[in-house]
């Protein structure tokens, strides 16, 4: 088995950290589309209340119930796609933690966060899709709204 070469161990090092970096840009796209999308869809449904309308809830929107469940549907799709972005990046940090641990000279080049600390970092884009998904069936669902 021939010795790996100094640039061709810099180049795992680097493509793992591209890769990684890759999946964090998609989370943070995903994350960004569906906040506006979701910012978009209660401005619809708002606009399309019906002025003539005695009882003014968005139960009498003229989008309503459209609106509540195509808002479902990219809650859901949101929650699958940064699921899988994240499952992606985690595949490729324990990639290069096991890089790392094995060439030990870019040690300094990278340092596993705390566990806890990934998480939080994480905590926003996992779970405001879920956040909307209550706002959503609550606006669907409750005979007061």
């Amino acid at each position: 088995m021939s010795e790996e070469t100094p640039s061709r161990l810099e180049f795992q090092f680097v493509r793992l950290r591209e890769e990684i970096s890759y999946e964090a840009n998609l989370i943070v796209q995903r994350t960004s589309w569906f906040v506006g999308a979701q910012a978009f869809f209660f401005a619809s449904l708002a606009v399309g209340l019906d002025p003539t309308a005695t009882e003014r809830t968005v139960k009498v929107s003229l989008l309503f119930p459209l609106i509540p469940y195509l808002s479902i549907m990219v809650c859901i799709l949101t929650i699958l796609s940064v699921s899988a972005a994240v499952a992606s990046a985690t595949v490729y940090r324990d990639r290069l933690e096991d890089f790392v641990q094995e060439h030990r000279e870019f040690e300094f080049l990278w340092r596993k966060p705390p566990k806890l600390i990934y998480h939080f970092g994480l905590l926003s884009t996992q779970v405001l899709p879920f956040v909307f998904l209550a706002a959503w069936i609550y606006l669907l669902f409750s005979p007061n709204v």
